[in-house]
């Protein structure tokens, strides 16, 4: 049985992992910055293992979704931010289950900007437009410029928090 090679990553992309991941407060520990080869070690158990299914789906598609972002120069790492946020304060996962987060979504993250860079080398309004709507639908509080007569339409009240918009 032939066994599927750990993607490599970027020291840069491993130091930008351990860097997002660490504590918005002084109260929180930072977490332990991972070396390539515990990276690799991490990469070679499948992160639903440790979160569950449906919460590593979930660092999936934000990476790849921040992946798109990223490739169109929009804005992206306040996504991560809060992702792990997330993990760390509602879900109150342990640091190990972080780390592995934050390197699971380093690979993801990295693997989906060089595929997208390969098959859509320039970002054209077409991608914009589909980053934003996938943004939306993730709720990541990404909307798009034209959303205010939807949501009138959909009977949304004009006097809530405005969203921030990537452009």
């Amino acid at each position: 049985m032939r066994r599927r090679a750990a993607p490599r990553l970027p020291r840069t992309l491993l130091l930008l992992a351990w860097i997002l991941a660490a504590p918005a407060d002084a109260a929180a520990q930072p977490l332990p910055r991972p070396s390539a080869a515990d990276a690799r070690e991490i990469l070679r158990t499948p992160l639903d293992t440790s979160i569950g299914r449906v919460e590593a789906l979930r660092v999936r598609r934000f990476a790849v979704l921040n992946g798109l972002l990223q490739h169109c120069g929009m804005g992206w790492d306040t996504h991560f931010a809060l992702l792990m946020g997330y993990h760390r304060i509602i879900a109150g996962r342990s640091p190990q289950d972080l780390v592995r987060i934050a390197v699971w979504y380093a690979a993801w993250h990295e693997a989906a900007t060089r595929i997208i860079a390969a098959f859509r080398p320039t970002c054209d309004n077409d991608l914009r437009r589909a980053a934003r709507e996938w943004a939306n639908a993730l709720g990541n509080g990404v909307t798009m410029e034209d959303s205010a007569p939807a949501q009138a339409q959909s009977g949304a009240s004009s006097q809530s928090e405005p969203q921030p918009q990537i452009r």
